[in-house]
């Protein structure tokens, strides 16, 4: 007779906190108006959880980090990209 299924083992917590901030700005920054703030923000919080995880190996949240620099790029970057466009719209 088989053995009953074991439960699966529970994920290590991550303790890199500036890494799940990028992470949660860094896909919120795809609100217009309010997305090349919140994108600059992810970027910045990226790079210190990056820090903060070459300094503290056993922290984790490299992954998130690095998803919160991405997503700060890409849609900071789009959001600045349209306010500068309607700006210049608007005032010609």
């Amino acid at each position: 007779m088989s053995s009953p299924p074991t439960a699966p083992e529970p994920v290590p917590p991550i303790r890199n906190h500036y890494a799940i901030v990028a992470w949660y700005v860094g896909i919120f920054s795809f609100i217009m108006y309010i997305g090349a703030v919140l994108g600059l923000i992810a970027i910045v919080l990226g790079v210190q959880g990056l820090r903060f995880a070459s300094r503290n190996p056993g922290s984790g949240g490299r992954v998130q980090a690095l998803v919160g620099i991405a997503c700060g790029l890409v849609f900071g970057g789009a959001n600045m990209v349209a306010v500068i466009t309607l700006i210049l719209a608007l005032r010609s």
